[in-house]
């Protein structure tokens, strides 16, 4: 059975996610940063969900090679005075701290299962795709996780990683945000606007690459350069 990490400071929401969890799950939780680490080390968890407020426990886990392919799904808390306009900018600012998917309290308990089942389906077939691939100066190991860039090591959440790999696989060819939005995510709730800020993100992460994202307009993306894929 997968184990799923929650952390949380609020003893009754870990309790109200347990809910929802369980019998689906092994579940584990912590409620500080510091206790949240060390469970990490001792459980390796299959996927963690935390807390926004608690954010630097997700660039701790970033930061470490052991832990840096876990997929992370971040809870944004919402105001009770209408501050759902700030939503969507929480959710973009969750991505940008290495969270692979984030969504809004309150939610529903169907559409958190959905996510969950997403991330964890996309790591598996991660874990059992072995062939390395390489494009123009990039590397990618799907075992390891590794990116490298003219022989510089790239850090990349699960999700971006999932994005880079399906482009390397379809180089030169227009990918629309529907067809992303179906292959990588079909039982998730993704909006377009999430994947334009992963690829913005890659942008940034792949200074160096010799092929690039180039938007199409009203469509979607499309991976392109000098060089041809190599397997």
């Amino acid at each position: 059975m997968k184990r799923i990490l929650i952390i949380d400071e609020d003893h009754e929401f870990r309790g109200f996610l347990h809910s929802i969890l369980n019998g689906h799950y092994e579940i584990v939780e912590a409620g500080s940063p510091r206790e949240a680490l060390q469970v990490v080390a001792r459980s390796h968890p299959d996927l963690v969900i935390l807390d926004q407020t608690l954010n630097e426990v997700c660039r701790r886990l970033r930061a470490h090679p052991s832990t840096r392919a876990v997929p992370v799904l971040m809870l944004v808390g919402v105001d009770d005075d209408g501050a759902r306009a700030g939503s969507w900018a929480s959710r973009v600012r969750c991505l940008e701290e290495g969270a692979d998917d984030a969504m809004d309290k309150p939610f529903y308990a169907e559409e958190l299962l959905a996510k969950i089942r997403a991330r964890l389906r996309s790591r598996d077939f991660e874990v059992s795709v072995r062939a390395e691939l390489s494009v123009g100066n990039l590397r990618m190991d799907p075992v390891t996780l590794v990116v490298e860039v003219a022989g510089r090591c790239i850090t990349l959440t699960p999700t971006e990683f999932d994005l880079l790999r399906y482009f390397l696989e379809r180089t030169d060819r227009v990918v629309p945000r529907k067809q992303l939005l179906g292959d990588l995510w079909p039982d998730a709730v993704v909006t377009r606007r999430t994947i334009d800020t992963h690829i913005a993100n890659l942008r940034k992460k792949l200074q160096g690459f010799d092929h690039g994202f180039e938007t199409i307009y009203g469509s979607g993306y499309r991976l392109t350069g000098r060089g041809e894929p190599e397997r």
